[in-house]
Formats: structure tokens, C-alpha cells, sequence
């Protein structure tokens, strides 16, 4: 599917639920400072539009680069998986009474032009991860989160831990892939 197409789907579907950005708490910046991470917020993916046309934030720290999406979903996510012997299977975000797959799949575009950016600077060794962070989501059943077609479904405390977590980075390498990402994606 071409990443045009799915931009529509996602706005489509977004427009139907009416789910609300929340803003990235300021704990995140302070952690960041202490591990020596950078962050950028609301950068621009050129050449699209819509949901898909925005990263809400692209933080690179000592674990390497992730993409960080938050959408204010309330009630208690699942994964629910379709299909199996016949046909394909597929997995699915249902959180509450909202299917949220659209907000998995912008995040997997993400990943994947964030890390087309580090390749092409010769950058590949840096991890690239993406992370759906719902902090109105009911988190009593999955406090850990869960993995929806590889991006990571995670609480606001998740998604902190694994940002500022230590990895193969180094400051320079840091400060390298940062300066990298904020010029693509300004």
C-alpha cells in the first residue's frame, strides 16, 4: 500500500473517532537532560500530509531513535488478532470501543522514513522504534503495554523508561542522529 493511501485511510478513520493529541509531559525533557537524550516535537515528514504528514515526537537518546505518537484514547487496549489458517493473519488496536489500528500503522510509516533518513546518512547502526503512547487508556490490565504489528502500545511511565534507557549510543552518536533528524524532518 503506498504511504499516500494509507495517509487518507488514517485521516478517514481519525476524523471518525475524534481522538485528541495530549501534549508530551515535561518529565520526558528532564529525564532527557539526565541521560543525555535529545528530542524534537510536531516535526514535519516531507511530502505528506495529514497524520502522516506529523511526528508528534522524535526523540533519539543512548537506546537509539524512536518515534513517539500520543493520542488521548480512553478506555482499555487489546490486541486482537484476525485470521490464522485460511486466511492471513492480522492484528488489530482496539482500545475501549475504538479501533485505533490506524494510529499503529502511522506510526510503522514513521519508523520506516525515519529510518530510510538514517540510512541514507550512513547511519544505520542507530535502533529506530516506535512507540503509541495513550496515557487516557486504562492501563490496569497491561501496565507493561503490549506490541501491535511492531510498534510499541505503551502507558506514559513505558514510554519514558525506554526513551532514556541505556544503549549502544554514545553522546557524539546522540548528537549526530539528532542533528540529522531535526534537518529531514523540520
Amino acid at each position: 500500500m503506498a504511504v499516500t493511501d494509507l495517509g487518507a485511510r488514517v485521516a478517514a478513520r481519525l476524523g471518525r473517532s475524534r481522538l485528541d493529541v495530549v501534549p508530551m509531559p515535561a518529565a520526558l525533557a528532564r529525564a532527557l537532560d539526565d541521560a543525555g537524550g535529545r528530542a524534537w516535537h510536531a516535526r514535519r515528514v516531507p511530502g505528506l500530509a495529514g497524520l502522516l504528514g506529523r511526528i508528534d515526537h522524535l526523540v533519539v537518546g543512548p537506546a537509539g531513535a524512536f518515534v513517539v505518537d500520543e493520542h488521548g484514547v480512553p478506555g482499555r487496549p487489546h490486541r486482537v488478532v484476525d485470521g490464522g489458517l485460511v486466511r492471513p493473519k492480522a492484528e488489530r488496536l482496539v482500545v475501549g470501543s475504538h479501533t485505533c489500528t490506524a494510529l499503529v500503522e502511522a506510526v510503522r510509516a514513521h519508523v520506516d522514513v525515519v529510518r530510510a533518513a538514517l540510512d541514507a546518512a550512513e547511519l544505520g547502526h542507530v535502533p529506530v522504534r516506535g512507540l503509541l503512547c495513550l496515557p487516557a487508556a486504562d492501563w490496569s490490565a497491561a501496565a507493561d503495554g503490549l506490541v501491535v504489528g511492531q510498534v510499541e502500545v505503551v502507558p506514559p511511565a513505558v514510554a519514558l523508561g525506554e526513551v532514556v534507557a541505556a544503549g549502544p549510543l554514545d553522546a557524539e552518536g546522540v548528537d549526530r542522529a539528532h542533528a540529522l533528524l531535526g534537518a529531514v524532518f523540520g
